[in-house]
């Protein structure tokens, strides 16, 4: 059975556990009645997540959606990397060699677009994204179409930094958490 975790973080950026539900599968009503369990236990609305980072499960963040309606919703920038990445190493067949360096252009190129601070500059760092990867246009259409139409907003410092995040655009801090859980 799945373990789902849910971590919070304090205003000096410690993490704590808020709770552990083990769940039948990975279904939005397990993820509603685990997340409606948590919240009954919450003192009062004050007390509500303010923000909510996830991977890009839509069932939980479908969950979250319903169950804390007032949140701000935010993707895990290392989850989305690591699928754009992975998109683009199955379109592209470079050598190993041609493969590294394109890896590295790729890193630098979408951090570019994670990191603007602006719409003006996420749109300047879309473009020039597009023309380095203008060869492989089933990656960008891949990328534009699933990526960043759909959940920019969710990722994108242009976004998402206007709400208090304390810095927490990844869900690292639960997959830190499952070490104190085995000790």
């Amino acid at each position: 059975m799945p373990l789902f975790e849910i971590v919070g973080v304090t205003s000096t950026e410690e993490s704590y556990n808020v709770g552990f539900a083990y769940i039948a599968n990975e279904k939005e009503d397990n993820f509603v009645w685990a997340l409606e369990t948590c919240k009954s236990l919450l003192i009062s609305k004050e007390t509500f997540p303010k923000v909510i980072v996830t991977d890009r499960d839509k069932s939980l963040m479908n969950a979250a959606a319903k169950v804390f309606p007032n949140s701000t919703a935010l993707v895990c920038r290392f989850h989305v990397y690591k699928n754009v990445k992975a998109k683009f190493k199955a379109l592209c067949k470079a050598k190993d060699e041609k493969m590294d360096q394109l890896l590295k252009t790729l890193k630098l190129q979408w951090n570019s677009i994670v990191d603007s601070t602006s719409e003006e500059s996420y749109t300047t760092a879309v473009v020039d994204f597009r023309k380095v990867f203008e060869k492989f246009p089933n990656f960008f259409k891949y990328v534009e179409t699933t990526v960043l139409d759909p959940v920019k907003e969710k990722f994108v410092s242009a976004w998402t930094d206007n709400v208090m995040h304390i810095g927490n655009t990844t869900t690292n801090r639960v997959e830190s958490q499952h070490g104190a859980l085995k000790q």
